[in-house]
């Protein structure tokens, strides 16, 4: 493991990146500023390593364009709450509206924007785990949370493990918001990766303000069908409804349960595959619609459509819907998440 100093916040606390490689010569850099991922090196069909997340040089960056939660560990609550307000135990919460009328990943003061505790460093398992505590009624959720996030770099891929605690009843559904481009994060747009999504079914959106319907319906027969690998350009530009709502794909798809992958992600370039395993529900498949001109790290410019996301989480507005299984984390009792991404070459 290598550390290396980041520079100071804007609050004048240090922020260091640490760096773990493997025997397949794969690297991961984290950082404890927002416990983001900001570089992971995959070797490539040719065996050269490309990187394929998007991020920043700086500590700077990061805080000035919290917006983009490049590499993110998203809390407490990932995606959007309807109206910014849910309802537990017959209280009435209130969060802030920064998504229109909605709030979207837990509000503009984020987790990615803090600087977290490094509570352990296991550098024969390749592993760190930073810790945060989020106050009672921080970003207006009841309760004390305690965070863990374990960044563990395996044989062929990394690990993300989220532990949560709670001194009262409360919402807890973490995840990470890295772009992907297989093909190296300057390497242009994501469109003729080829996905697959072992989700059957997603949750359709209402309009423009991506919040969900509360249906749950098949994806068969629509451009939001991606059970059988296929280019994510392939449909992008087609004159559906769901689509136009978010100027290409930000949906959520419901993980098949007897589905081992939750979803398999290749690079047309680099050949390198991408697979996916987790233990939330859900999947939320974005193509960074929004994306305009963002000065990255090595100079690149990201822009539209230059990172496929792919957050395992609950799903969006779960907390108020009462056709989604609710994101509840109950008083002393400790929920674990984790979410593997492994990294081999396409056949």
């Amino acid at each position: 493991m290598r550390k290396e100093n980041f520079g100071k916040n804007t609050k004048g606390q240090e922020v260091f990146l640490y760096t773990f490689e493997n025997e397949q010569k794969m690297k991961m850099t984290v950082s404890n500023i927002g416990a983001v991922l900001t570089n992971l090196w995959i070797p490539d069909k040719d065996g050269n390593l490309r990187d394929v997340v998007l991020g920043y040089d700086t500590v700077t960056d990061y805080e000035n364009n919290g917006d983009t939660h490049f590499g993110a560990t998203i809390g407490r609550n990932a995606n959007r709450v309807e109206n910014a307000r849910f309802r537990l135990h017959d209280k009435i919460y209130r969060l802030a509206k920064n998504d229109g009328e909605n709030n979207l990943h837990s509000g503009p003061n984020g987790y990615e924007l803090r600087v977290w505790a490094v509570k352990k460093i296991d550098e024969k398992n390749n592993s760190i785990t930073f810790s945060l505590i989020s106050p009672d009624k921080d970003q207006g959720y009841p309760g004390e949370l305690h965070l863990d996030v374990t960044y563990q770099l395996q044989e062929i891929g990394i690990k993300i493990t989220y532990s949560g605690i709670s001194n009262t009843d409360t919402i807890f559904n973490p995840t990470n918001h890295s772009y992907f481009n297989l093909n190296g994060h300057q390497s242009g747009n994501i469109l003729n990766h080829k996905l697959q999504l072992n989700a059957s079914r997603y949750t359709p959106i209402k309009d423009e303000h991506s919040i969900p319907t509360g249906k749950i319906v098949p994806v068969e027969g629509t451009p939001l069908d991606f059970t059988n690998k296929k280019q994510i350009g392939l449909d992008i530009q087609k004159n559906y409804p769901q689509l136009k709502f978010s100027q290409g794909y930000d949906h959520n798809f419901v993980i098949d349960q007897k589905a081992d992958v939750a979803a398999q992600l290749e690079g047309d370039q680099s050949g390198i595959l991408m697979e996916i395993f987790t233990d939330f529900p859900g999947v939320q498949f974005y193509t960074s619609n929004f994306l305009e001109n963002v000065q990255g790290k090595e100079k690149a410019v990201y822009s539209r459509q230059s990172g496929v996301c792919l957050e395992t989480q609950f799903f969006p507005n779960a907390i108020n819907e009462p056709n989604f299984e609710a994101p509840m984390l109950k008083k002393d009792e400790e929920n674990t998440y984790k979410t593997v991404y492994q990294f081999s070459i396409a056949l």
